[in-house]
């Protein structure tokens, strides 16, 4: 509207040139942290997985904070673990490679990370087992053709994510179990030895009981339960893997007792 002032103008055109520059600007750093978000992601799934099967307390809560973060759906599916081992000397990069492979040849992958030299996969469960064996046996096919190195794989029994530490344990006997079928083979539950089923039962950690003697106090069952177990993993002679993944689940199982804020001073 005339009459101009040159003055007011220039203050207002400079001011939105600020307000286009500070946009500019904040649009350039979300982009930038998106983009930094996206390239770390895959070494949080990888972080997430290695200590939900150890020792870490998650529980079903923890698990839905996760399901956002990944967009993946872990709560409500079945899942089958799978674990593979390079035989012979390798490389680091032969296990990235092997999970690259993976993860093109392979139906619905949904997690995956290294374990004491192995590689870990979490998978949804199929009703086609076939299909699954002959993705397993593309995958060491293309691994050896490409490195000459056979790969071992163990396959677990389908299972909820939550007892994803059992379905390890079973990646686990199955592997030690290579003796017999001999490396660069395809070991399943039904290819282990005939053992003690009642034994095996034994071994399995009643984790709520054992939760309401130690809240309770009762300290001499609680012990009776600790040697009880260590008596049955003594006589059992078990790989060392498979038994350090007992152990964990009842280091986990009394550290779930603790306090929020004291637990950090145990997991640490």
């Amino acid at each position: 509207m005339k009459p101009c002032n040159e003055r007011q103008i220039h203050e207002a055109l400079t001011e939105l040139g600020q307000e286009r520059e500070e946009q500019e600007e904040r649009e350039q750093f979300v982009n930038r942290m998106k983009l930094d978000f996206q390239r770390m992601l895959p070494h949080v799934k990888e972080h997430f997985l290695k200590e939900f099967i150890s020792y870490k307390t998650y529980g079903s809560r923890d698990i839905a904070f996760y399901e956002r973060l990944f967009g993946l759906e872990l709560q409500d599916k079945q899942v089958r673990m799978l674990l593979l081992r390079v035989e012979e000397s390798h490389e680091p990069e032969h296990l990235f490679a092997l999970q690259n492979i993976a993860a093109d040849v392979m139906d619905h992958v949904l997690l995956g990370t290294t374990m004491q030299g192995q590689l870990l996969i979490v998978l949804e469960s199929g009703d086609d087992t076939s299909r699954l064996m002959e993705q397993l046996d593309a995958v060491r096919a293309t691994f050896r053709r490409f490195y000459k190195l056979e790969i071992t794989v163990a396959v677990s029994e389908p299972d909820n994510m939550q007892h994803s530490r059992g379905m390890y344990r079973e990646t686990l006997h199955c592997m030690n179990h290579r003796f017999y079928t001999g490396e660069g083979s395809l070991i399943t539950k039904e290819d282990l030895a005939t053992q003690d089923p009642r034994e095996m039962a034994d071994l399995e950690l009643d984790e709520e009981k054992f939760g309401l003697l130690i809240k309770a106090g009762n300290t001499e069952e609680v012990a009776q339960e600790v040697d009880r177990l260590f008596g049955i993993l003594s006589r059992m002679k078990l790989e060392i893997s498979v038994t350090r993944s007992y152990v964990l689940q009842l280091y986990a199982a009394m550290i779930r007792i603790c306090p929020e804020e004291e637990r950090s001073e145990f997991t640490s």
